[in-house]
C-alpha cells in the first residue's frame, strides 16, 4: 500500500535583514507572494495534505490565503532563527573552556566559530534578553559578564536552549569515496562517555560545509539503513565546538538527546555529567 504523500512548508521566520514590516513568506517576487509560490508546487504534486507551519506575522499570513481550504495551518509560537544558534554556540563555547571566566568578549568568541559582525549583534541581544549575561562596553570593545559559575550558568540557560539538531538522515558514501572525519554524535557518542551499548548504526553529526561537500560528493540518502550506511545530524551550529576530539562537544551532547525517554540512554546522560568541565 502507497503512503500517502503530505507535504509541510515552513513559513514561521520574521526575515529581519529584509527590513520590512511584511512577513518574509509575503514579500513578493514576479509579483506573487514567496508562500503563494511554495503552495502552488505543493499542490502540483497532488499531496494528500499540505501543513503551512506560520508564526510571524501570523494573521496577515493567514488572512493572505483565507478561503484556501487544502491548507492546513500550524502555528509556531516561538521563532528561534540563526541569532539563537550563534548565541546557544557562543555560550556552550565559553562554558567548555576549561578555566571559566565570567566575563568575555564576544567577539572574540564569535569570531573563532565564523560567524559575521550581524549574527554576533544578535546573538548578544538574545543572551542579555534571556538574562544569561549583561553587556558592558569599554569604547569599541564589548564585553558580555555573568554573575554565576558556569555550573549555574548552564542550569540557568538549559531551559532556553535547544536542541543543537535541525534533521537526521541515513547516509550511503558513493563507493571509494574518502569523507572528511566527522565527529560521532547521538546514542554513538554518549557511548563512548558512559557504560551504553553502541548501537548498531554509528551516528555522526555535520555541520552545513560538511553537509554540501557530501551533496556535492553523490552522498546518497536512504529512507532506511542499510549495509555501509550510517546516521548523519545535520546541526544548527558546528559540531566542533571541542578541538582535538571525535566526539561532540558533552553539552551539545545532552541538548540532543534530552527528549529521548529510554531509561538507559538517560542513566548515560547522567553518567555524562562527569564529562562537564566544571
Amino acid at each position: 500500500m502507497a503512503t500517502a504523500l503530505h507535504v509541510i512548508i515552513l513559513a514561521a521566520g520574521e526575515g529581519k535583514r529584509m527590513k520590512s514590516a511584511v512577513p518574509k513568506v509575503l514579500q513578493k517576487i514576479a509579483g506573487r507572494p514567496m508562500l503563494a509560490q511554495v503552495v502552488d508546487t505543493a499542490r502540483a504534486l497532488q499531496p494528500a495534505g499540505i501543513h503551512v507551519v506560520y508564526g510571524h506575522g501570523g494573521d496577515a499570513v493567514r488572512a493572505a490565503f483565507a478561503g484556501q481550504a487544502d491548507l492546513q495551518w500550524a502555528e509556531q509560537a516561538r521563532q528561534l532563527g540563526t541569532g539563537h544558534a550563534v548565541q546557544q554556540a557562543m555560550l556552550i563555547a565559553v562554558l567548555l573552556r576549561r578555566s571559566w571566566r565570567d566575563q568575555w568578549q564576544p567577539a572574540e568568541v564569535v569570531g573563532q566559530l565564523g560567524y559575521t559582525p550581524m549574527t554576533l549583534s544578535r546573538a548578544v541581544k538574545e543572551l542579555t534578553a534571556a538574562g544569561i549575561a549583561t553587556l558592558r562596553t569599554e569604547g569599541r570593545v564589548r564585553w558580555l559578564l555573568t554573575e554565576r559559575t558556569a555550573a549555574q550558568t548552564w542550569e540557568h540557560a538549559r531551559p532556553m536552549l535547544r536542541s543543537p539538531v535541525k534533521r537526521r538522515v541515513w547516509i550511503l558514501p558513493p563507493p571509494k569515496s574518502r569523507p572528511r572525519p566527522l565527529r560521532l554524535a547521538g546514542l554513538s557518542a554518549l557511548a563512548r562517555f558512559s557504560m551504553l551499548t553502541e548501537p548498531q548504526w554509528p551516528t555522526y553529526a555535520v555541520g552545513q560545509a560538511e553537509w554540501k561537500a557530501a551533496t556535492q560528493a553523490g552522498f546518497e540518502t536512504l529512507p532506511d539503513p542499510l549495509p555501509g550506511a550510517c546516521e548523519w545530524e545535520l546541526w544548527h551550529y558546528s559540531p566542533a565546538l571541542v578541538p582535538d576530539s571525535d566526539t561532540v562537544d558533552p553539552l551539545s551532547l545532552t541538548l540532543s538527546l534530552q527528549g529521548n525517554q529510554d531509561e538507559r540512554v538517560q542513566l548515560a546522560l547522567d553518567e555524562l555529567k562527569g564529562r562537564f568541565p566544571w
